[in-house]
């Protein structure tokens, strides 16, 4: 698994089966940010019971969850929305932008590179 570590116990695909029992949905709640794979088995289970030699559960099928990562967007805090500079006063450094984050609050995305594009709003 990513993005943590190994999918939780709590987020285990549910099988169900569609009414005309011909096809089945799988359906799994994973955690936010979640990302990497997993490998499950399965097998069909029928309620015929085993006496006489009987067999009531499929072969083992397995199958792979996999969930890609995604690039999350950047954020940051503005400090200030408007920055005022006396005439001939030269270069200034301002403090405009904190809390800079490269996007996924699971650290796995610290390190991209970011920079700032300024551009003239009209």
């Amino acid at each position: 698994g990513g993005g943590g570590g190994a999918l939780p116990a709590g987020a285990m695909p549910v099988v169900q089966l569609d009414a005309g029992r011909r096809s089945a949905n799988v359906s799994v709640e994973l955690p936010a940010f979640w990302f990497g794979s997993e490998r499950f088995n399965v097998t069909l289970v029928d309620d015929g019971g085993t006496a006489r030699g009987g067999r009531n559960t499929s072969d083992v099928r397995a199958w792979e969850l996999v969930v890609e990562s995604v690039n999350h967007a950047p954020s940051f805090t503005l400090l200030v929305t408007q920055l005022h500079q006396m005439e001939g006063a030269g270069v200034q450094a301002v403090a405009v932008a904190a809390n800079l984050s490269a996007g996924s609050p699971t650290g796995n995305e610290d390190g991209q590179a970011l920079s700032f594009q300024v551009g003239v709003s009209e």
